[in-house]
């Protein structure tokens, strides 16, 4: 049973198929079909290949729930393994960031918590059942520089030189220390929404929290429901299939204290509720997640903006689609700066594709667009068969 080897025939897409269906479904369906779904999917799988980094992480919970049934299943000594390992990776994270959380708080510097740490010990309440390599912590704004400062006086750089100027068009930064543990240090709460508005709306619904002793924040239920929906309802060459038992989880664990009416209206206000829309009438239609039927309704009742339209071809297409042909810089710059005008927009698009590969110069964009178009048509034609 390895993690790694791709599973491409399942696409890298968000809607989960085949065994990765039946593999979510025991990990968010009923309990009493836990064991039945399990073994369908042993059967049309080979155990001892690669499977998919997806639903190798779902494991865990698997496990936990499969334990839970009393199950005698001949793989769960070796299920135990996986999940024995998960626990020990999650708390060396842990054990490895939190005294950086620590320090960036004793230095004046407000942090909050994305994804898996609250998820893990606020909702899933287990180590080891939400299996997690980094840590994603969120800072102000105006607070970055002086975050990275103290983040890298621990030890930690960058996995990728970001040169001073071409920070304004990021919205996280990965850092890493000597032992290869990684923080995503994020200045935006939403890659989609990289403005102080939509942070304002995460950092004031914010509720505190205990990570391993250093006081800090996480995200309000309402918000991690949307950062959970909106970050997963996009095609990666891993298959992003954890997102819908992550807001499951969230929802069912505390779905009375979720504020449906600021979500949408969030949601509405950053273009994003199409998105939204697709991943909640998913959850509830394929997986009886229970999000209200008027929420629903209402969601379904409204038409995908041209942004939303635009991102539904990128973020929604095949894994291969979505990586070679180069329209993430686009999505990325309309994000940013969607309010100019539009000489404004298009005159300073030629700045920012120049700032986001890394060349010295905007005049050089041209010869670049042409030299990757270039590579693109090559390797096409390798990997066409004649």
């Amino acid at each position: 049973m390895h993690r790694g080897g791709p599973e491409l025939a399942e696409g890298g897409l968000p809607w989960p198929k085949g065994t990765q269906a039946l593999m979510v479904r025991a990990a968010i369906g009923p309990q009493d079909e836990v064991e039945q779904c399990f073994r369908a999917w042993r059967r049309l799988v080979n155990i001892d290949d690669h499977m998919d980094g997806g639903t190798y992480r779902l494991l865990p919970l698997v496990y936990e729930r499969l334990r839970a049934a009393g199950s005698d299943d001949p793989l769960m000594g070796r299920l135990k393994g996986v999940y024995r390992r998960a626990w020990v990776e999650t708390q060396s994270v842990f054990h490895a960031v939190a005294p950086v959380v620590a320090r960036l708080e004793a230095a004046g510097v407000r942090t909050l918590l994305l994804k898996g740490a609250p998820l893990a010990l606020t909702y899933y309440k287990s180590h080891g059942t939400r299996p997690m390599f980094d840590l994603d912590v969120v800072v102000a704004r105006d607070q970055r520089d002086l975050a990275l400062e103290v983040v890298q006086s621990a030890g930690w750089r960058p996995g990728v030189a970001v040169r001073p100027h071409e920070m304004v068009d990021q919205h996280a930064i990965d850092l890493r220390n000597a032992d290869g543990r990684e923080i995503d240090l994020h200045w935006h709460c939403l890659r989609e929404a990289p403005s102080a508005t939509a942070d304002d709306w995460f950092w004031r619904r914010a509720l505190p929290f205990d990570f391993c002793g250093v006081q800090t924040l996480q995200p309000d239920p309402t918000a991690m429901v949307l950062h959970a929906v909106v970050h997963g309802v996009r095609s990666n060459l891993e298959p992003p299939i954890r997102w819908i038992v992550d807001a499951a989880t969230v929802i069912r664990t505390a779905g009375d204290d979720i504020d449906w009416s600021a979500l949408i209206a969030f949601a509405t206000a950053q273009k994003l509720r199409h998105r939204l829309s697709l991943g909640l009438d998913y959850m509830a239609s394929e997986y009886a997640v229970p999000v209200p039927q008027g929420v629903l309704a209402e969601l379904r009742g409204s038409r995908p903006t041209l942004v939303e339209r635009v991102e539904n071809i990128v973020y929604l297409g095949s894994a291969a689609t979505m990586y070679r042909p180069r329209l993430y810089p686009l999505i990325d710059y309309w994000r940013h700066l969607r309010n100019q005008s539009p000489w404004a927009f298009a005159r300073g698009y030629g700045a920012y594709l120049a700032r986001r590969w890394q060349l010295d110069r905007p005049l050089h964009v041209p010869a670049e667009a042409i030299s990757t178009l270039h590579r693109h048509l090559t390797r096409r034609r390798r990997e066409t068969p004649e």
